[in-house]
């Protein structure tokens, strides 16, 4: 039996999963990269640091990787105001293929937070676990989702990174591999695959309230009806907004732009 999202599981289904979780731990394996790049748009911007932790469930954190990238272009003020890295630091460093073969050889599944955005970038073609996306589904109550945020909502221990700044590839990628570990002991990933949670956290994310604009903050069914079809008409909404907006037509009983 399936149980919906976030809803708290039966001690005897909690007890089944756990025992399911050892038995998948002993052979799950991850690869957590992190990138910083000269500007937001993988079309045009390039990677300019580069940061990957092997670990698993059983082991934690057992290898690391960390490397300054050359990105055959200037970094932007604007980039470098973000995670500090600037012309002079990249020059001589080694390119991203210098090191693609060191990162691709691997049977480990990807993991990043936002994976969208680190490998719209580095476009290997594999699936890729998101901790962003699986925090937003299991950690509906968090004040936000950014790593760093969930690193103190959880309580992770970080001592190892104690003191260093954010948005350093080397420091985002450890912090998101320890909310890996910490994400992948939730019952409701028990007895689940690397694909099958993959494929679960890749479903639309229900959320509490609307994150944006003239309702911010207001929860979904609360929102005018009027303001749900206006919002319903337009087409530029990701696939997790555009949910949203049904579930709360849906919830007003209205039905492809009209009431019923």
């Amino acid at each position: 039996m399936r149980y919906p999202w976030g809803v708290p599981l039966p001690d005897e289904i909690t007890k089944q999963r756990e025992s399911q979780t050892m038995k998948r731990d002993m052979g799950h394996e991850y690869r957590v990269v992190d990138v910083e790049t000269t500007g937001l748009d993988p079309e045009k911007d390039r990677v300019c640091s580069i940061a990957w932790f092997d670990c698993d469930p059983l082991n934690g954190i057992t290898n690391s990787f960390y490397t300054l990238i050359d990105p055959g272009m200037k970094i932007p003020a604007q980039s470098s105001g973000v995670h500090h890295i600037v012309d002079a630091d990249v020059k001589d460093q080694p390119r991203l293929g210098d090191i693609w073969s060191q990162l691709v050889k691997t049977n480990r599944t990807f993991v990043a937070h936002n994976a969208e955005l680190d490998f719209g970038f580095l476009k290997i073609d594999r699936p890729v676990l998101c901790t962003l996306r699986a925090a937003k589904h299991l950690l509906p109550d968090a004040p936000d989702h950014k790593n760093m945020t969930l690193r103190y909502f959880l309580g992770l221990d970080c001592k190892e990174i104690e003191g260093m700044p954010s948005h350093q590839a080397n420091v985002d990628a450890f912090v998101t591999a320890k909310l890996l570990l910490k994400i992948i002991e939730h019952p409701m990933l028990a007895g689940m695959t690397d694909q099958e949670i993959i494929d679960r956290i890749n479903q639309p994310i229900v959320m509490k309230t609307i994150p944006f604009g003239k309702y911010q903050g207001t929860a979904w069914e609360d929102i005018p009806p009027d303001y749900l079809m206006w919002m319903n008409r337009q087409s530029d909404w990701d696939r997790d907004i555009r949910h949203n907006i049904k579930r709360a037509l849906k919830a007003h009983r209205i039905v492809s732009g009209s009431r019923r």
